[in-house]
């Protein structure tokens, strides 16, 4: 019984073998911390001011902090006197197309073509803004989380991971029968 799906399992990988599978390039938006715990590099703290945000026109008067979080991504946290703040997710693009910037666009993202009439690096960043509850002006500790939309793309495998699991299966599956083998010859004596 064991051999038959041994050997239907043999077909199957031999058919996704001889497949061409083709690895999809996937972009990887990367994980932004929240306010409510920022982590990183603070990079620049206003305690009062009026502030921008990214895809707002309006002037905002509150505090302001910006976290470098890795070489590509950076958060600012915007807390208003009324204590609901803004996070704007700051992501250094310079290797996207422009038809992913614009799946990005539509997904709500701004496009922000230079980034040092921010006070950052000269080169194109995507931005997302969320809510979050803190402390007010001055207050720059925040009280409460996020709430607003988080983007991630998954992960996907190319050829090589699908090859190498596909046998990593079947020697699994070889071992437990030449297990089970030996235990049954055990048993039976």
């Amino acid at each position: 019984m064991h051999w038959k799906f041994l050997a239907s399992f043999i077909l199957a990988l031999a058919l996704v073998l001889s497949l061409q599978v083709k690895s999809a390039n996937a972009i990887l938006t990367p994980i932004f911390p929240h306010c409510s715990s920022p982590q990183g590099t603070l990079k620049v703290q206003y305690n009062d001011g009026i502030h921008g945000i990214p895809g707002d026109t309006s002037k905002h008067h509150g505090s302001d902090a910006v976290y470098s979080v890795t070489d590509h991504s950076l958060i600012q946290c915007f807390c208003p006197e009324n204590g609901v703040g803004i996070q704007t997710n700051w992501w250094k693009i310079d290797g996207l197309s422009q038809a992913e910037i614009d799946a990005y666009k539509r997904s709500g993202w701004t496009y922000v073509p230079n980034g040092a009439l921010w006070g950052l690096d000269p080169v194109p960043y995507l931005t997302i803004n969320t809510e979050y509850i803190c402390g007010g002006v001055g207050g720059g500790d925040v009280l409460g989380a996020m709430t607003g939309p988080d983007f991630e793309f998954a992960a996907t495998g190319n050829k090589s991971s699908i090859y190498s699991l596909s046998l990593l299966g079947l020697g699994l599956i070889i071992s437990g029968f030449s297990i089970k083998r030996k235990i049954t010859k055990i048993v039976r004596g």
